[in-house]
């Protein structure tokens, strides 16, 4: 999760923006989407809503699976929404 007192991990500073990473190395959306100008049509929850990006999660899932190492392995989640989040 990101908050505040995370002390999420910056890895990436795009157009003067910090993106922050959280432990299991998944970029804030957020961020990212301030420093590609913040217009209200690229928001991220219009990203996240799209059939193809849906897709494109399902995808990820299934490619982690098959390249995991063991059936132990905690389920990878590509996306954690955190709605009205720091």
């Amino acid at each position: 999760m990101f908050r505040t007192y995370d002390n999420p991990h910056i890895s990436l500073i795009i157009n003067g923006i910090a993106i922050a990473q959280d432990s299991a190395g998944r970029y804030r959306i957020t961020d990212l989407h301030n420093a590609s100008g913040g217009e209200r049509r690229h928001e991220p929850n219009l990203w996240i809503n799209n059939n193809r990006t849906k897709e494109l999660i399902e995808s990820i899932k299934k490619s982690h699976y098959r390249n995991s190492c063991s059936d132990d392995t905690a389920p990878f989640e590509p996306v954690n929404t955190i709605n009205g989040g720091d």
